[in-house]
């Protein structure tokens, strides 16, 4: 492995252990808003495949109505 990545490497976790209260709280902002963008995506492909389900089984009627004349 390339002697300037590990540097990074070690740094990174030598840092990750200096505040671990961050850390950890950083890890759960992250995976929280990871599974609430999840979830709001697949509740909106949900949504959109109920309606258009349902879409294609509904028939509407229209009756054009002529106009009363104006007086």
């Amino acid at each position: 492995m390339n002697p300037v990545v590990m540097n990074y490497i070690i740094l990174m976790l030598r840092n990750l252990r200096r505040n671990p209260r961050r850390t950890i709280l950083t890890m759960l902002s992250t995976s929280l808003s990871l599974f609430v963008f999840t979830a709001l995506m697949s509740l909106a492909q949900r949504a959109d495949g109920l309606v258009s389900q349902t879409a294609s089984s509904v028939r509407i009627a229209v009756h054009n109505l002529k106009p009363s004349p104006r007086r």
